[in-house]
């Protein structure tokens, strides 16, 4: 997952481009202070916690899932726009929009990667 080029790993390119495996990885890369977990389930659990913060699911009458939010990945490294101090692979922008009735909702996932050194 710290690796900049998952598209060589076993790993299905339709898994890699959901945004719930982009928030795995901001929670597994982590930051420059990050201190590694040895088990898995504390990285599973705060990834779920912020899928659930930042995107809205409803249930249907069937028991299938509806995922109403949209989710924008912006430039990863701010070319153009002056969004990070410095380029980096591991540098993450997301925009979650969640329309309501009457409202809409944008939360933001901003992760500049800072390296310790």
């Amino acid at each position: 997952l710290a690796h900049a080029d998952v598209s060589n790993s076993s790993i299905p390119n339709d898994v890699i481009e959901e945004f719930l495996f982009h928030l795995l990885r901001i929670v597994v890369v982590g930051g420059a202070m990050c201190q590694a977990e040895y088990e898995f389930t504390e990285y599973m659990e705060a990834t779920k916690s912020m899928y659930k913060d930042l995107v809205r699911i409803r249930r249907k009458s069937d028991g299938g899932i509806i995922i109403s939010s949209k989710v924008f990945h912006v430039d990863p490294n701010g070319r153009n726009m002056g969004v990070f101090h410095r380029e980096s692979v591991h540098n993450r922008f997301y925009a979650v929009v969640n329309e309501g009735k009457e409202e809409f909702i944008v939360n933001f996932v901003y992760v500049p990667y800072i390296p310790f050194w």
